[in-house]
């Protein structure tokens, strides 16, 4: 169980975030990808998880990964986390047509994470044909770096990913900082000197685009655990920029900059959202994807998949002449009579 640390109050408080965790929002509806990776250890075991670990072992040598997810973990305790594997670096001839396309997008596709974060180097962009397709569910963020390097991760540059760069609160008052990163490419800042625990439970203060990156993306986690309570879908990654654009706050320069994007993302309240803005959209899967539609509609989202697995395996629910359940229609109220006649004539005796 992660324990938000009473340090950070200030910081969540002045973002929005004391809030939603007030409302109930922790992020624990929905999956975040990081991209570094680490061993998992006991304090966060019930958190995170990793992904293909037959052929990369969990190594970290100074602690970054651990201290990146614990910062998501701090915005959105309730969040599961995957450590995502990309093999060798970055540019390598066959990474992208070769074991992303090939292995890790198909499993990616059916997992749905909703939203990820990356807080290291990666000078080169070009990787669209694989994360833009989880666009329709996803906002991926990249921090910007620190070296005042403009090219110190051009992965910014894909559409795919959001730049976030960095700001602290000092006595009550923002300011940016300068080992942030330029880029055009920044969209967004958040918080960095923020606490995160150790594995022996001290809280110790941690600077750097680093962390500002896992902030930002766990404040698109309890965004998406929102949405995805309320109307059953996350948020594209269009409409969640544009979420984040309408509750962001400029930080010393009118309109966007090099340092900070559109400024600082601080969450509204929840019961201020109009949800009919969003109950209408509909999602469809980038052009090129490996995933139909018909897919998409068939493969229940990754925070239900074990709900889904208990109706069916309980005969709650059980698809078509197919078996297709098509787990992404709208449930008619016959449909509905039917599984309520199921369950009760499972589990209810008189």
């Amino acid at each position: 169980m992660i324990v938000v640390l009473n340090e950070n109050k200030a910081v969540f408080d002045a973002t929005g975030v004391s809030r939603w965790h007030d409302a109930g929002y922790d992020g624990s509806l929905g999956l975040s990808l990081t991209f570094e990776r680490f061993p998992i250890e006991a304090n966060m075991k019930d958190n995170v998880s990793a992904l293909f670990t037959d052929i990369a072992p969990l190594v970290d040598g100074d602690g970054h990964g651990y201290f990146t997810a614990m910062a998501h973990l701090q915005v959105a305790p309730g969040r599961k986390i995957v450590q995502m594997y990309e093999p060798d670096a970055p540019g390598t001839v066959g990474l992208v047509d070769g074991f992303l396309k090939d292995t890790a997008l198909p499993l990616l596709l059916k997992m749905k994470p909703d939203t990820g974060f990356r807080s290291m180097i990666w000078p080169k962009a070009g990787y669209d044909s694989v994360y833009g397709q989880l666009m329709p569910f996803c906002t991926l963020v990249n921090s910007a770096g620190n070296s005042g390097d403009s090219n110190y991760s051009k992965l910014m540059k894909d559409e795919a990913w959001l730049g976030c760069g960095a700001v602290a609160l000092v006595n009550g008052e923002w300011r940016v900082e300068n080992y942030t990163s330029s880029s055009e490419y920044v969209d967004f800042c958040a918080p960095t000197g923020f606490y995160q625990p150790t594995t022996t439970g001290i809280a110790v203060n941690q600077f750097g685009t680093s962390f500002s990156g896992p902030f930002l993306s766990g404040q698109i986690a309890l965004i998406n655990h929102f949405f995805l309570k309320n109307i059953g879908r996350s948020l594209s990654m269009s409409e969640m920029t544009a979420f984040l654009k309408a509750n962001s706050v400029d930080m010393g320069i009118t309109g966007k900059d090099v340092y900070t994007g559109n400024g600082l993302v601080i969450l509204p309240d929840p019961t201020s959202i109009n949800l009919k803005d969003y109950e209408t959209a509909i999602v469809v899967p980038v052009a090129g994807s490996t995933e139909s539609e018909e897919d998409m509609a068939s493969t229940p989202s990754s925070w239900a998949t074990e709900a889904a697995t208990w109706a069916t395996d309980n005969g709650l629910i059980v698809g078509d002449e197919t078996g297709d359940c098509k787990w992404q229609d709208t449930l008619t109220r016959e449909q509905l009579a039917v599984i309520l006649k199921r369950y009760s004539d499972k589990f209810i005796t008189d």
